[in-house]
């Protein structure tokens, strides 16, 4: 914690021995955990208190249904999570970039591409070639694009089940530009059956109560950090309308929407490629845990 990480990752593959001490030092130093399930333990041994989050609606499928569609078990696995007060970050909007390369979207084209880090691109390549190989197979295609909704119908059970609900987009992987995929994923949450002011709050209010990290933000209230969007419409009746803000203010510091185009151009195609192949170097092979 020293180097100031904020929380603790566990992964897909982490045997039981290894996450009960991770559990373990992360109640000792008040560190919360965001866990991708892992599959060398029931799904339902990530409802622990030490969890501020489990990541990602795809490992529904993939850990607790062991890859199979099943409806009839959503309703159950979301009651059990509300009951045991646990949040969900679903992160739909990579899947989808997933489900986009399926269908034979050129990713290295759309509209956010010059906005990745020029490295992570890099890496996504390959990703993106391994998959497009498997997109040749109508079979495989059809399987993702209804994998995708069933998301959307895991999140709608969830949601009726009153589960706390956190947006988060994992961006970086597979295209997925930060900032702009946010609005893709309230997106899909609407179309889950969420209203406007449900889909916006899992950016808002519902982060706020999973970790004291984020208690001092996500509400507009006395005593919290002045960080605001104030956008021409209400975003309850559009909410695209946060995609182009008036103003944004940044714990008090406003900034109008002038500015934040200049923010926006300067994002641009960023030669960011050997500073950021610099870090990742440091950090694999010289900074010390």
């Amino acid at each position: 914690m020293a180097q100031g990480y904020d929380f603790i990752k566990t992964y897909n593959q982490l045997p039981k021995e290894i996450f009960d001490v991770v559990i373990k030092e992360a109640k000792k130093h008040q560190v919360k955990i965001v866990a991708h399930p892992s599959f060398k333990v029931p799904y339902k041994y990530h409802f622990k208190s030490e969890i501020s989050t489990i990541e990602h609606t795809e490992d529904i499928y993939q850990q607790f249904l062991k890859y199979e569609i099943d409806s009839l078990k959503i309703p159950d696995l979301a009651k059990a999570y509300a009951k045991a007060n646990q949040s969900h970050s679903p992160t739909l909007s990579v899947f989808k970039r997933l489900v986009d390369i399926y269908n034979k979207e050129d990713l290295s084209n759309s509209f956010d591409a010059p906005y990745m880090n020029s490295l992570i691109k890099q890496f996504g390549k390959s990703d993106i070639k391994f998959h497009d190989a498997r997109s040749n197979n109508a079979k495989n295609v059809a399987r993702m694009n209804e994998q995708h909704k069933f998301h959307l119908y895991i999140i709608g059970e969830m949601h009726k089940a009153g589960v706390n609900l956190v947006a988060s987009t994992d961006s970086g992987i597979l295209y997925t530009a930060a900032g702009f995929s946010i609005h893709k994923e309230l997106k899909y949450y609407q179309e889950a059956g969420m209203t406007n002011f449900e889909a916006l709050s899992t950016a808002t209010i519902n982060p706020s109560k999973v970790n004291k990290l984020f208690s001092s933000i996500g509400t507009i209230e006395k005593g919290k950090k002045a960080d605001l969007i104030i956008s021409k419409e209400n975003p309850i009746k559009n909410l695209s309308t946060l995609k182009n803000p008036e103003f944004v203010m940044v714990n008090g510091r406003l900034l109008n929407a002038s500015l934040l185009k200049k923010f926006e151009k300067k994002g641009q195609n960023k030669s960011n490629y050997l500073v950021t192949l610099f870090r990742l170097l440091k950090f694999q092979y010289f900074d010390k845990y």
